[in-house]
């Protein structure tokens, strides 16, 4: 994985969500390659819990942002099966 950019001064926390879901996306797109859905539940579960500059820190680091898609993904997981759970 390419480490990205350090944000600088002009770079806004709107153009670094932006630039950091990308990558994000991409990780995700190919850990579940044939669950397009989880891919932008996954990719949004983690832009809107984590602050943009340690976002910026795991998008660097290939194995902790893997770990993080994981967690969120089990998170996701949880969450599906305990409403399928109340549905019945």
């Amino acid at each position: 994985m390419e480490v990205s950019a350090p944000a600088d001064a002009e770079t806004s926390p709107e153009e670094l969500k932006q630039r950091l879901g990308e990558k994000i996306y991409e990780r995700v797109m190919t850990m579940y390659e044939n669950d397009e859905p989880r891919w932008g539940k996954l990719t949004g579960m983690l832009i809107e819990s984590i602050e943009p500059n340690e976002l910026q820190r795991i998008v660097d680091d290939e194995q902790k942002l893997d770990d993080k898609i994981r967690e969120a993904n089990k998170f996701y997981e949880d969450h599906v099966n305990r409403s399928a759970e109340a549905d019945q």
